[in-house]
C-alpha cells in the first residue's frame, strides 16, 4: 500500500511541478510582450491591478511544487526507491525558483506597483524581468525533468 501511495505523491509532485512550469511560461510569452507594449503608465495601471492576482495564482503552484518534491524524496529514501537522487536535485531546483522570488522578482514587482521606476527605465526593467523569468523557466524545467526521470523509476508492477 505505501508503494501506490508513494506512486501517487510522486506522480503529483511531476504533475504540479509540469503545471507550475507551463503557467511561468506561458505568463513569459503571453504577459511579457503585452507589457512591453504597453505605455508605461498603462503598464503600471495594469500591473498594480492583477499583482495580487499573478502572486495568488503562481505562488501556491511554485510552493506545492517545492514541498511536493521535498515530501518525495523523503518518501523516496524511506521506501529506498531508485529515484531518490533525482527527487533530491528536483527539490533542490524546486526551491531554486522560490528563491528567484525574493532574490530578485519580489523587489521588481513591488517596485512596478510602486510605480518607482522612472517611465524611461521601464522597458529596460522589463527586458531585465524578462531575462529572470528565462532563468526561473531553465531551472523550472530542470526540477520537472529529474522528478519525471524520478518517476520513471519505479517499476512497472509498483504503479497502482
Amino acid at each position: 500500500m505505501w508503494r501506490r501511495v508513494q506512486f501517487w505523491l510522486i506522480f503529483l509532485t511531476v504533475a504540479v511541478l509540469g503545471i507550475s512550469v507551463g503557467a511561468m511560461l506561458g505568463e513569459q510569452q503571453t504577459l511579457v510582450p503585452f507589457w512591453m507594449e504597453m505605455k508605461p503608465e498603462a503598464f503600471y495601471g495594469w500591473y498594480a491591478k492583477n499583482a495580487s492576482r499573478l502572486k495568488g495564482f503562481f505562488a501556491p503552484w511554485q510552493i506545492a511544487g517545492a514541498v511536493l518534491a521535498l515530501l518525495s524524496v523523503i518518501s523516496c529514501r524511506i521506501q529506498k526507491h531508485p529515484g531518490v537522487l533525482w527527487f533530491g536535485a528536483s527539490t533542490v531546483f524546486s526551491f531554486a525558483v522560490l528563491a528567484t522570488f525574493f532574490l530578485f522578482f519580489k523587489e521588481m514587482n513591488g517596485s512596478f506597483v510602486a510605480q518607482s521606476i522612472p517611465a524611461s527605465k521601464l522597458p529596460d526593467a522589463l527586458a531585465q524581468w524578462s531575462t529572470w523569468q528565462w532563468g526561473r523557466i531553465t531551472v523550472g524545467f530542470i526540477a520537472f525533468c529529474t522528478a519525471l526521470y524520478g518517476l520513471s523509476q519505479h517499476k512497472e508492477s509498483e504503479h497502482i
